[in-house]
């Protein structure tokens, strides 16, 4: 008898696992794999890959000793890991983001006291204004740039620890 025909959750290539393999790679995205099985239907559900850990986990050491695996598990031990890595991710890139915006609004007011110095008292020391609103003016462009680019990493930091939170 033949193996189910299952598709793989990233290619949908058609796969024909045999009956008693958990974990495999799916033949065309290399994916790894593992077989679900829950409520009388069998599926194949996406590992996350996570970096150089192999065999960490209780339920992937049981890989090596051919006991059963039980691939639920693994698979939401790896959503986890993943969800914590997103997390971390979404922190630093935020903490940046906010670190920038206030050196921006620091700078801001540095630019603006300068200029208040140049309009309204003409008698003090006009380098040190004069310096101050040429400082604002080449530094705030900079700042605004790098903002741009911090809030966008956190947002796309953001966007992948909900998918991983809802997966």
């Amino acid at each position: 008898m033949r193996a189910d025909i299952l598709l793989c959750p990233c290619c949908a290539s058609h796969l024909r696992p045999p009956a008693g393999l958990q974990l495999m790679r799916c033949n065309q995205c290399d994916a790894e794999l593992a077989s679900v099985q829950g409520g009388g239907v069998r599926g194949l559900a996406l590992l996350p890959a996570v970096g150089d850990v192999p065999y960490s986990t209780p339920q992937q050491r049981a890989r090596i000793s051919r006991e059963p695996v039980d691939t639920s598990a693994l698979v939401a031990d790896r959503r986890s890991l993943m969800l914590q890595t997103a997390t971390r991710r979404l922190i630093r890139w935020t903490t940046l983001f906010r670190v920038t915006a206030g050196l921006a609004a620091a700078v801001t007011t540095v630019g603006a006291t300068g200029m208040y110095a140049l309009v309204n008292r003409p008698d003090t020391n006009l380098e040190n204004a004069t310096l101050a609103v040429l400082g604002a003016i080449v530094v705030l462009p900079l700042l605004g740039y790098t903002a741009m680019f911090l809030q966008s990493r956190a947002a796309l930091a953001r966007a992948d620890a909900a998918k991983w939170a809802n997966g």
